[in-house]
C-alpha cells in the first residue's frame, strides 16, 4: 500500500511537497507512536510505528534525509529533512 501526503514545508532548500512516507506492512493497531531510534540519529535508519503503519526513514536523493520520529507521543506526521555531508543510503546518513 503507498499513500501519498502532500506536505508544504520547506526544509534546506528542500520541498517536501509530494514526499511519501514509507508503508511497509499492516500491522496490529497500535494506538500511541513509538520510535526504534528515540535519539534521532541520522547515521540510524530508523522505524516509526503509529495505528498499523510503519514509516521508515528514506533518502529523498543522494544527500537528503527524510526522517520520521513522534512529535508528541500521539502523532507522526512530522518529519525533517537533513542534507547529509557524505550522502545518503538506505534511510541513513553516510558516515
Amino acid at each position: 500500500m503507498v499513500a501519498i501526503v502532500a506536505a508544504s514545508a520547506l526544509h534546506n532548500g528542500v520541498n517536501l511537497e509530494g514526499a511519501v512516507p514509507s508503508f511497509t506492512k499492516s500491522l496490529d493497531y497500535q494506538g500511541y507512536c513509538s520510535d526504534d531510534d528515540p535519539k534521532d540519529d541520522f547515521y540510524v535508519a530508523g522505524t516509526v510505528q503509529m495505528g498499523n503503519k510503519l514509516y521508515t526513514d528514506s533518502c529523498l536523493d543522494d544527500d537528503t534525509l527524510i526522517q520520521h520520529y513522534c512529535s508528541s507521543g500521539k502523532n507522526v506526521k512530522n518529519r525533517r529533512a537533513y542534507i547529509c555531508p557524505n550522502g545518503c543510503l538506505n534511510g541513513a546518513c553516510l558516515r
